[in-house]
């Protein structure tokens, strides 16, 4: 009886071993098998800043997309026909990767911590001086429109 025992517990070991084995060899098929190359895609020359006006950009104003005191910027540059007096340049910062990198590096130059930056934020980009919130950038565009 133990030598019947014995040979089952061989044969139970054997079919483990061999599944175990045979799962091995299956995912190392899948992993070998070639890759297509990753391409990456063609890198595209920024363009010089602009406005939406013909002015040259004085200005770069960060914004998001749902940003509640960015609506406030947007509405008061609406009624007062603000891009066609000032050059100011609009970047998204919510949903674009690099212009929020970009805000970082401008909350740098004028020397913010970095951790949490909020928007609207404005630079301006001749005297490299930022700008931060609804009322001050207003304030601002107010001053430079009646000069």
């Amino acid at each position: 009886m133990e030598n019947n025992n014995s040979n089952k517990m061989l044969v139970y070991i054997a079919f483990v071993l061999v599944a175990v084995f045979g799962v091995i060899y299956f995912f190392m098929q899948n992993n070998l098998k070639p890759q297509p190359p990753v391409q990456n895609p063609p890198q595209q020359e920024q363009p010089a800043p602009t406005s939406t006006s013909n002015l040259p950009v004085k200005y770069i104003l960060y914004y998001g997309s749902t940003c509640s005191h960015c609506k406030v910027v947007e509405e008061y540059m609406q009624k007062n026909d603000t891009q066609s007096k000032i050059g100011i340049q609009l970047k998204e910062v919510f949903n674009n990767q690099q212009n929020s990198n970009e805000l970082v590096a401008k909350a740098k130059i004028c020397g913010l911590a970095t951790d949490g930056i909020g928007v609207p934020f404005l630079f301006d980009l001749e005297n490299s001086k930022c700008i931060i919130g609804d009322q001050p950038i207003i304030d601002l565009f107010e001053s430079l429109i009646k000069k």
